[in-house]
């Protein structure tokens, strides 16, 4: 299926307007009845002939299907039937609009009188509850139209339509870093963690899932790491009121181990780790039960009688099962309580891991250890794809432990000494940005839970709100190649159509002008407009410094604003009649010699000598800086 039109009678800013997604199409929505203020009936008609949707269909004809010199004839591939960006100022409606069709269902349709026109199978079909001529209405209201994927980085709580008058859209998988925080919200239920490090965190455990294939379809344009840095989040020392109150008690990591970690076995670097790695544990629900004084001064009498937390530490270092005798002992006298046993998942309890294993995987796994700090590991991403008993333990209980740890993907620099750097924040969003859509290729939300269920849409449509956020320039350039690229090897067989909205001119540079909706802000009313394509310069391959010139991107000129006020203070003073105070001819001379656009800083400089009447040597002065100047 693939989405025509939309017709929006009244939401937000967006009053009785229409939107045109296909290029072979031009709809156009006429209301002619209306009951209590409320439209019922109209005429929808397409105003371009068969023989121009014939001659665009050929052009159009697989044009967002783009073949990589390195895939071979066997690769399977979906098809993009369909790009389409939303570009507009601030305010002009572009997340109104993608809020509607990310939360589209026929409820919505009644209660915000919407026409949804798309195709299926070579026909057209329409969703409303309006009665509209010469168009015949989908005679199921309740069908699918397809499955939406959505994604935002734009800002917290992106979709907010009343969800106490409508029906949740089951249809909808929501990808946006702060949903999936949501979603996994039942794993964070104390204040400390930092919520972007959760949402990294959280996408990094799935790229441990689906290393090698997301490493597949982005190696075209990035080199995914292969290395997880796993560093416990918290703070060496923690610091509680004991049962009784009349001491406190001190929750620790192992962080001295009498001489440098350099020196110390590999094996007793496991055990350290792996003390600290369950000690930040016990931590975490320690402030997830501060919430209630009963449960938290139970929780601390179990803690202080099962001895995890004490002065044993060379002899858990020395002898680990001592120490995960003492911590089932824990963990058992929590499951056993009934209170405490409602509030928390524990290891052994409800899961299907239990210490002695977690102890056994964390030993056998691919791990590097950092050779100064004791709450910190490498995980090789390749090795633990060759285990599947690994890949499935870390994924699980990374996942599970998110609220403890934090996970970042590093490059190594340096093989010997196990040095490492951090992905740029340009390619962190383009890695999470994938990792978060090839996991809706499995993912999906229902009801609130976790469900199966994209893999079996035959159509998607992928919405990504403002997605080149915080990328380089010179990667917004890339930015719609990689996605054409790597969503049909994502979703192979699928029908995928794709609508994003973007300040970028990069992008617009990347679509011929039918594929862009161009949204304005009337000034009298604030409502959202849809520009005419007549009135629109071509846009496909055009330089974005032509776009930007256009007044639909940029008003005022291409000069940032303080400049432009300086220039303008600068020019005024030259124009006055007046004497210019000296103090002010030396600001207004630094000021024309930091210009960059050269007709300006001449025309200026014009005006400068006729004003300030320079002698020749100032004049030959000033024009050795000048040449200086455009010499260096």
């Amino acid at each position: 299926m693939e989405l025509l039109y939309l017709w929006i009678e009244d939401y937000k800013n967006i009053y009785r307007q229409g939107f045109n997604f296909s290029p072979l199409y031009k709809f156009e929505f006429t209301p002619t009845k209306e009951e209590n203020g409320k439209v019922i009936e109209g005429t929808l008609k397409d105003n371009i002939t068969k023989e121009e949707r014939e001659t665009k269909e050929t052009f159009y004809k697989d044009f967002f299907n783009v073949k990589n010199e390195k895939d071979d004839d066997k690769t399977q591939k979906g098809k993009i039937t369909n790009v389409t960006a939303i570009v507009g100022e601030n305010g002009a409606g572009k997340s109104s609009l993608i809020e509607i069709l990310a939360n589209y269902n026929i409820n919505k349709a009644e209660y915000y009188n919407l026409i949804f026109v798309y195709k299926k199978n070579c026909k057209i079909k329409i969703l409303s509850h309006i009665e509209i001529n010469r168009y015949p209405k989908t005679s199921n209201l309740t069908e699918k139209i397809f499955t939406v994927l959505y994604s935002s980085n734009s800002h917290r709580y992106v979709l907010d339509i009343d969800n106490n008058r409508v029906k949740n859209n089951n249809n909808l998988i929501d990808l946006s870093p702060y949903k999936v925080f949501d979603d996994y919200s039942h794993l964070l239920r104390h204040p400390n963690k930092n919520i972007i490090d959760y949402i990294e965190s959280q996408n990094l455990s799935n790229i441990m899932c689906n290393y090698s294939s997301i490493q597949k379809v982005l190696k075209p344009f990035i080199l995914l790491p292969s290395i997880i840095e796993i560093s416990l989040n918290y703070s060496q020392n923690h610091v509680i009121q004991n049962h009784n109150n009349t001491k406190p008690v001190k929750l620790d990591f192992i962080t001295r181990f009498g001489h440098d970690l350099k020196e110390v076995s590999l094996e007793k670097k496991k055990n350290v780790f792996i003390i600290n790695f369950f000690r930040a544990y016990i931590i975490s629900i320690t402030e997830i039960a501060s919430k209630s004084s009963t449960i938290y001064l139970k929780l601390i009498k179990l803690i202080e009688d099962s001895n995890v937390f004490s002065s044993l530490d060379d002899a858990y270092v020395d002898n680990l099962s001592l120490f995960t005798k003492n911590l089932e002992k824990l963990f058992d006298a929590i499951w056993e309580d009934k209170i405490l046993k409602k509030y928390f998942a524990v290891f052994g309890h409800g899961n299907s891991y239990k210490v002695d294993k977690i102890c056994q995987y964390l030993y056998e796994a691919p791990i590097v250890f950092d050779d100064i700090l004791f709450s910190k590991v490498y995980l090789n991403l390749k090795e633990l794809e060759k285990n599947k008993d690994f890949s499935d333990f870390f994924t699980f209980t990374l996942t599970s432990m998110i609220p403890i740890i934090q996970l970042k993907l590093v490059q190594q620099v340096h093989k010997i000494s196990n040095i490492y750097k951090h992905l740029s924040s340009g390619e962190n969003n383009l890695v999470h940005l994938i990792a978060c859509i090839y996991m809706a290729k499995n993912v999906s939300r229902k009801g609130g839970q976790i469900e199966y269920n994209a893999k079996n849409a035959d159509s998607i449509s992928i919405l990504i709100d403002e997605g080149e956020l915080g990328l380089h320039p010179q990667w917004q350039k890339q930015y719609l190649k990689i996605l054409l690229e790597t969503l049909p090897k994502i979703f192979p067989k699928k029908q995928i159509q794709l609508i994003l909205t973007s300040h970028s001119p990069f992008l617009v540079s990347d679509l011929p002008k039918e594929n862009v909706i161009f949204l304005e802000k009337e000034e009298s009313t604030g409502l959202c407009k849809v520009s005419k394509l007549d009135n629109m310069k071509e846009t496909f391959g055009a330089n974005i410094h032509t776009l930007l010139t256009d007044s639909f991107f940029m008003k005022g000129g291409l000069v940032g604003e303080f400049a432009k006020s300086k220039i303008n203070w600068a020019m005024e003073l030259l124009l006055e009649k007046k004497e210019i105070d000296p103090k002010d001819k030396e600001k207004i001379r630094y000021i024309i010699s930091c210009i960059g656009e050269p007709v300006i800083r001449h025309k200026l400089m014009q005006l400068y000598d006729e004003k300030v009447k320079f002698s020749v040597e100032d004049r030959i002065k000033q024009l050795e800086e000048e040449l200086k100047k455009l010499k260096g």
